[in-house]
C-alpha cells in the first residue's frame, strides 16, 4: 500500500541504462518514462548493471539525479566475455540457464549475480511496487518478495514482435500471480 495516497515507492530493475544519451531507442524511452514519475512526487530507485567506461561516456547518475531518480550501479565486467567468463566460474549452476536463454536472457542470468545483493538491499526501504525492464530480463522478478506487486514494461519493442511470439505468455506466467504486464509497444510511443 503506498505510504501517502499520490506518492509510491518504485524499484526499477534493468539490464539497461536509461539515458537521454540517445545510446538506442530503448535506453531512451525508459529514461523518459522513469523520469516522468518523480515530477509527479513518486520517489524511483533505478538498479543496473554499468561498466566504467558507460560511467564515464554517460554519467548515469548525475543525469538522473537531476530528474529525481535515484541509482544503484552494479558493476559490470569491461567485457561480456570475461562477464560470462567469471559468472561460470563463480557459479557453475547457471551454466544451463544461459545455455537455455536466448541471448539477452543469458545476459540477464550473469547481471542477475551481481544485482541480487544490491535489489535485496533496496528491497528493505519497502518499495510499492517493482518495475522489470524488458522480458528478457524476467529473471530480474525473481528476488522481489510477492509482496511486492511487480509490473513488466515492454516499451522497448513494436506489436509486431509479440504478434511474432506466440510462446511469450508461458515466460511472463513465470513472473508471479498477481504481476501485471504493461504492454505499450515502441510503435505506439511514436
Amino acid at each position: 500500500m503506498p505510504r501517502e495516497s499520490t506518492r509510491l515507492r518504485i524499484l526499477h530493475l534493468t539490464t539497461q541504462i536509461p539515458s537521454a544519451y540517445r545510446i538506442d531507442g530503448g535506453a531512451t524511452r525508459q529514461f523518459e518514462l522513469i523520469t516522468r514519475a518523480p515530477a509527479v512526487g513518486h520517489e524511483v530507485v533505478v538498479v543496473v548493471p554499468i561498466s566504467e567506461w558507460m560511467h564515464r561516456e554517460y554519467h548515469p547518475r548525475e543525469d538522473l539525479m537531476q530528474h529525481g531518480v535515484r541509482l544503484v550501479a552494479t558493476p559490470r565486467r569491461a567485457s561480456r566475455e570475461r562477464e560470462a567468463f567469471s559468472a561460470l566460474c563463480n557459479h557453475p549452476q547457471i551454466a544451463t540457464r544461459m545455455l537455455r536463454a536466448p541471448f539477452y536472457g543469458a545476459q540477464t542470468e550473469m547481471y542477475l549475480l551481481d544485482m541480487e545483493p544490491a535489489i535485496v538491499t533496496e528491497l528493505r526501504s519497502r518499495p510499492d511496487v517493482a518495475t522489470v525492464e524488458h522480458d528478457f530480463a524476467v529473471r530480474l522478478g525473481d528476488c522481489v518478495p510477492p509482496s511486492v506487486p511487480k509490473i513488466l514494461m515492454t516499451h522497448n519493442v513494436t506489436s509486431a514482435y509479440y504478434r511474432s511470439r506466440g510462446g511469450v505468455r508461458v515466460r511472463l506466467a513465470a513472473f508471479g500471480p498477481g504481476a501485471v504486464t504493461i504492454v505499450v509497444p515502441a510503435d505506439a510511443l511514436g
